[in-house]
């Protein structure tokens, strides 16, 4: 997991404003719909019924300043009730419990995870990243069904990211400059793989970058679509403008699908006693 930096925290509450502007310029649609349609909640659920705490973690490195109050601040876009625990770690889990929160956040140096209070459910932030770019690149592509998609980093975000693309009907092909991760992703999905960037990226109308390492701007294809987790942002100004969409941000569209998730875990294990209203899509 990529640890944020005190100045990456600042730059997410300073442009929250903006991700979303981009957001509906790019997709039409803001922080909060494309969450619920990544998780398959209606657009008009009502997360506002459901509250959050955020615990400070101190083990590791510590806890990053501003990154639970940014994690807050996006919850609090969604409409929900947020605050952040007074006391840290174990405790601050328990307080949050105890001041009835539906869910609870808390991240460490190797893990980013929400729980929904009173169900099973370990919420992941990689697979909810993943999950959110994947949803913004197809709402972007008008559809992914049998178009290839050049997935470049196949870490944790980057593989939740393949598996997604896959159920989507996409075509991904993987790119690591790292042996084992190549070899791990033609075994685990049956995907073609290189470690050759120069070659497989000029041809890529779309494209999923999930891991910090910068991309040469010349090598963009004119007119891509490029969905872009990996922190910090790869691309340069020359890919920005060879690209016809980029989008990134660094911590709102993770948090805001770990939230949707939460919501839907939290509908489905109390459907009974919710109402129809709150929009809970049920998929067969």
């Amino acid at each position: 997991m990529t640890r944020l930096t005190k100045e990456m925290i600042e730059e997410i509450e300073e442009d929250l404003e903006i991700t979303e502007h981009r957001l509906r310029k790019a997709i039409g649609m803001d922080l909060r719909s494309l969450a619920l349609r990544a998780v398959g909640l209606e657009a008009d659920a009502d997360v506002s019924k459901f509250s959050a705490a955020i615990v400070p973690v101190t083990s590791g490195l510590g806890v990053t300043p501003g990154f639970v109050s940014s994690v807050a601040t996006i919850l609090a876009r969604l409409g929900m009730e947020a605050a952040v625990t007074n006391a840290t770690d174990v405790a601050g889990m328990a307080e949050g419990i105890r001041m009835g929160s539906d869910m609870v956040f808390m991240a460490d140096d190797n893990v980013f995870m929400a729980h929904p209070v009173g169900t099973w459910e370990v919420i992941d932030n990689a697979a909810c990243t993943a999950l959110g770019f994947v949803q913004a690149l197809e709402e972007a592509a008008d559809g992914l069904g049998g178009k290839e998609v050049v997935v470049i980093g196949l870490g944790r975000v980057g593989s939740f990211a393949v598996a997604e693309l896959l159920a989507r009907g996409a075509r991904p092909i993987g790119v690591d400059i790292d042996p084992v991760a190549l070899m791990r992703a033609r075994e685990r999905f049956g995907i073609p793989c290189s470690s050759d960037l120069q070659r497989v990226l000029p041809a890529a109308d779309l494209v999923v970058h999930a891991c910090p390492a910068p991309v040469r701007g010349e090598l963009v294809k004119e007119g891509a679509i490029i969905s872009a987790p990996g922190v910090p942002c790869g691309f340069d100004a020359i890919g920005y403008g060879r690209a016809g969409l980029i989008m990134h941000d660094m911590l709102p569209t993770g948090v805001a699908v770990m939230a949707a998730q939460a919501c839907r875990a939290l509908m489905a294990a109390n459907v009974a006693n919710y109402p129809v209203e709150w929009g809970l899509a049920v998929h067969e």
